[in-house]
């Protein structure tokens, strides 16, 4: 996803400013894909959750660009299916109540994925009440 953020954000000024215009135009629920920054820790988080809100824009311009991309978003996206708990995940960790659950559902989909500092790093980022993250919780 972040090489399709890349792609679409920085390859040109001109297909950026196409994919702001057209996110105007189908009122999409962002006007634009945000990049990320290594500095701020949720940055990553952030973009991606962005990415997800508006997927099916984005496909629809880049299939309306006839753009050869498209090919390569249906491949990753069209079968693209987590199960509950990562789609949650995805739209807000917050919302997590069953750590084992979660983590389970997690290595299932990624083998290398290991779930007891999993579901560490998800108590500790739950437990960070932080004031500038509190838009997560919402």
């Amino acid at each position: 996803m972040m090489k399709m953020i890349n792609f679409l954000r920085a390859s040109s000024s001109y297909q950026h400013r196409m994919l702001r215009e057209f996110l105007r135009e189908v009122d999409a629920n962002a006007d634009d894909l945000l990049l990320h920054n290594n500095v701020r820790w949720l940055s990553k988080g952030r973009v991606l959750e962005r990415f997800w809100s508006i997927r099916r824009e984005v496909a629809a311009f880049l299939a309306e660009m006839g753009n050869k991309l498209i090919v390569n978003f249906s491949k990753r996206f069209d079968s693209f299916s987590f199960g509950r708990q990562l789609t949650m995940f995805i739209q807000n960790p917050f919302l997590i109540t069953d750590v084992r659950e979660f983590s389970k559902e997690v290595t299932q989909h990624f083998k290398w994925a290991n779930a007891g500092p999993l579901q560490m790093q998800l108590v500790d980022l739950q437990a960070d009440v932080h004031p500038e993250r509190a838009i997560w919780k919402n």
